[in-house]
């Protein structure tokens, strides 16, 4: 196998690679770019697969067909990364290259992948996958649009309900091609940024907080005419002894949910989700 995607600052490289390498094939760390020194690779050792992004596929086989250069050695190809339209993969396949896609993570390695049937992805045996109301954490309905979270029992590398940011459904049934593991749609596009990794429980603290001072704010409120009266003096630049405590325990209450939704934020921003 080729394997074309970066062993530099990426994990991607070392995912492909252990996986080709888990199923007996000899593996070429030929990294992305440099075309010409790709071709020597290929005419030389004559790869039957090729792992990689899509792009960088069809950049290939342009170049070898522009310049004359002999990949036809490569029959199948895993590739990720970026966006796979089907009218990529038809260009593909008309040139002799069976390609399929797999969906992943930095953090979690593979997480789904095609199968011959071609219909959707079959999630990882080793993972969990659920599929959740982004900024809540709560599971759709069977079918629904929703954000991917990825539990790892790895006990290496443990991952628990880790947030992608991704969206997907679930594909009802089982596949074709005989796997009768879970299967998604696809990648369906991006979550609000907001609910990545630890933005759904920062936004739930802040809900929290803010509904417990709403909560306080209206048990000490007064109640009937002589909380509209106050209300009236509030507006005229007057302020009741009652409705001035009060308000300033809810600014204060809100001023440390929001102190404390930044700090989350602040430490929760680094987190690098990287995807292919």
């Amino acid at each position: 196998m080729l394997n074309t995607f970066s062993y530099h600052l990426t994990p991607g490289g070392f995912i492909f690679d252990a996986s080709a390498r888990a199923l007996g094939c000899a593996v070429i760390p030929a990294g992305p770019g440099n075309t010409e020194a790709q071709f020597e690779l290929i005419e030389a050792y004559r790869p039957i697969g090729y792992s990689g992004t899509p792009d960088f596929l069809k950049i290939l086989l342009d170049a070898a067909a522009s310049g004359g250069r002999d990949v036809s050695s490569i029959k199948r190809a895993l590739v990720s990364g970026a966006a796979f339209p089907k009218s990529l993969q038809d260009e593909i396949r008309s040139r002799g290259v069976e390609a399929y896609q797999a969906f992943g993570t930095a953090d979690l390695g593979l997480v789904a992948f095609e199968t011959p049937a071609r219909e959707g992805m079959v999630v990882n045996e080793d993972l969990i996958l659920e599929i959740v109301r982004p900024g809540t954490g709560d599971p759709v309905s069977e079918g629904d649009v929703g954000e991917i979270v990825v539990t790892s029992l790895d006990p290496v590398h443990p991952w628990v309900r880790l947030a992608l940011g991704d969206l997907t459904a679930v594909l009802p049934g089982r596949s074709p091609c005989g796997r009768s593991n879970m299967r998604i749609k696809g990648w369906m596009g991006r979550a609000d940024q907001t609910t990545k990794v630890k933005g759904m429980f920062v936004r739930a603290r802040a809900d929290r907080g803010n509904r417990q001072a709403s909560s306080r704010a209206r048990a000490v409120a007064p109640r009937g005419n002589a909380g509209r009266r106050d209300r009236c003096d509030d507006a005229k630049g007057g302020m009741h002894l009652a409705n001035r405590g009060t308000s300033r325990r809810h600014r204060l209450d809100a001023a440390r949910v929001d102190q404390a939704s930044g700090r989350r934020r602040s430490r929760g921003a680094g987190t690098p989700t990287q995807r292919r």
